[in-house]
């Protein structure tokens, strides 16, 4: 499939993308797991891209470390420029709001997440949650982790750029994740 000419992106993806693209797209639950600098973020887009042309927008939560946010508004506006993309700003009433009346991509860090899901809120449900920088997730008592597994969605991606240890448990503990809001 050549995605540049069909969803008009700025330069070709390359087939290794390509392939990251489909297995995103064709898996509600999904960890796209690669070494740092190979376009995880470009390949989300993409496939986020293919998948709204197709089926019209869809409410979509995006998890990103703080150190972050820029990255993914840059590329958002290079590789998918025609989507609105917001980010959380405010007090926490105002992110809240933010969050529940939504209906395209929102981008919130961890630490936010943490904060307005330390308590059970009322904030709908998200066709996508995608996880950047997935490892943040593993330690299943971290106020973190808690707060992710209370966010409501049909659709489940998670990024990784750090290589998990050469161990069973850590590989099981991130797929087990990917059971959130089911």
């Amino acid at each position: 499939m050549d995605y540049q000419k069909e969803l008009n992106l700025p330069f070709p993806l390359r087939d290794y993308q390509k392939t990251g693209v489909e297995f995103l797209i064709s898996n509600s639950s999904a960890l796209l797991g690669d070494d740092m600098g190979l376009g995880k973020t470009v390949q989300t887009i993409v496939g986020l891209k293919k998948l709204f042309t197709e089926n019209g927008l869809k409410r979509t939560l995006l998890i990103v470390p703080n150190s972050l946010v820029s990255n993914w508004v840059k590329e958002f506006s290079e590789w998918y420029p025609e989507l609105s993309v917001g980010t959380l700003v405010g007090n926490q009433e105002s992110r809240e709001n933010t969050l529940k009346h939504s209906s395209s991509t929102i981008i919130a860090t961890y630490e936010q997440i943490r904060i307005i899901f330390n308590q059970p809120k009322d904030i709908g449900k998200f066709e996508y949650v995608i996880f950047d920088e997935a490892q943040r997730l593993k330690n299943t008592t971290s106020g973190v982790h808690q707060a992710c597994k209370k966010i409501e969605s049909n659709n489940i991606w998670m990024l990784s750029g750090t290589p998990l240890e050469n161990n069973a448990e850590d590989i099981i503990s991130l797929f087990n994740i990917l059971k959130f809001g089911t």
